[in-house]
């Protein structure tokens, strides 16, 4: 194989998963997730010496998906590509339940690249082709903790509607403490309560917990029944936790495409219109861009109108300038040989906007 990799650099880390061993003699046990204990093996001694295995020069490519909905999680999937390991490095980073970390950007950003995906290895394989012996990671975001973790703690119902009473707010705090504790983190951007995303209803911190909140499943379970009460979603990118509101823009900083980072931009139209032509039919847009880590699903994308610059910048799209919520998202990746890509699939921000006006 052959090829230039160019501006590009990325970092993968494997490690392996931790192995619990038997407790010493008179070794306090604790337990390995936020539960009362049952069913569940204890955290016992961690060896100390797992092992990382970085690779930042062989050929690699990552195909990494993600959907944005209402209620249910959004998990980012992958599947990457390391070509012509060693037979022992391709043991050590095939392990399932493996901790997988992928950055990626170019020689400009310096030490510290974006990390573009976090999460764990569910099964591997090894296939040739050609030459080439390919050893393929298929991963899942968090999925050694939204998977195994349960939630089994009970919330007492509001006393009265005063806000000294417990509230859904109180509830959704209590899951997402839940994923904190297991290694899951949140920032100060990535957790919104504030708003509500069904029309019906008031924002979580508003709405008295009559009757209580208690469940008894997985933490993922007891998110997503949170979530599609109150129209929210929630998804974890790159190791962080994300909760808010779906559909909804208020709550979003505002991120401007530069006119130099589109590869190609097409309109995405209203599957109910029979017409091509009619920019009223025109639901979003789908956006292929060179590689930037900073785009995240929480964002609300901002195009900028490219009638107005130069032919350079002309797709023959019309103008399709405006705010924009992701609804898809992908990165496809080929270190030496293709695509350094992130690919977003938006609806309008307006027509949401006005949804958002009439639920107030």
């Amino acid at each position: 194989m052959t090829g230039s990799a160019f501006n590009r650099k990325y970092r993968l880390f494997v490690t392996q998963k931790p192995v619990a061993e038997p407790p010493s003699k008179g070794e306090v046990l604790t337990d390995a997730y936020s539960g009362d204990g049952s069913n569940f093996d204890d955290l016992r001694t961690i060896k100390e010496t797992r092992e990382t295995v970085l690779i930042d020069q062989l050929q690699m490519t990552a195909d990494i998906r993600m959907d944005i909905g209402s209620g249910d999680s959004n998990e980012q999937t992958s599947i990457i590509s390391v070509y012509n390991l060693s037979n022992q490095t391709a043991a050590r980073i095939s392990s399932k339940g493996a901790q997988v970390v992928l950055e990626a950007g170019y020689e400009s950003d310096g030490p510290q690249l974006p990390v573009i995906f976090t999460g764990n290895v569910e099964k591997s394989i090894t296939r040739f082709s050609g030459t080439d012996k390919i050893t393929q990671l298929f991963c899942r975001a968090a999925s050694g903790i939204t998977s195994t973790v349960r939630n089994v703690k009970q919330i007492d119902e509001a006393e009265d509607t005063s806000t000294s009473g417990k509230t859904y707010k109180d509830a959704f705090l209590d899951v997402i403490d839940m994923f904190k504790k297991n290694g899951v983190a949140t920032s100060n951007t990535s957790i919104n309560l504030d708003f509500s995303g069904n029309i019906q209803l008031k924002p979580p911190a508003e709405t008295p917990l009559r009757g209580g909140f208690a469940t008894d499943g997985y933490i993922m379970d007891s998110l997503n029944l949170l979530c599609g009460m109150f129209g929210f979603t929630w998804y974890i990118m790159g190791g962080v936790l994300y909760v808010q509101p779906y559909r909804f823009k208020e709550y979003r900083n505002t991120y401007l495409i530069e006119p130099t980072a589109i590869k190609s931009i097409e309109p995405l139209e209203d599957q109910g219109s029979q017409s091509q032509t009619d920019q009223n039919t025109i639901s979003g847009v789908r956006l292929k861009l060179f590689l930037d880590g900073e785009i995240r699903p929480d964002l609300l994308i901002r195009v900028p109108s490219l009638k107005t610059l130069k032919g350079a910048y002309d797709f023959g799209t019309g103008d399709l300038s405006g705010d924009y919520v992701i609804t898809k998202m992908s990165h496809e990746l080929d270190y030496m040989n293709g695509a350094w890509d992130v690919i977003i699939e938006c609806t309008s921000a307006t027509a949401k906007a006005s949804t958002s006006e009439g639920s107030e």
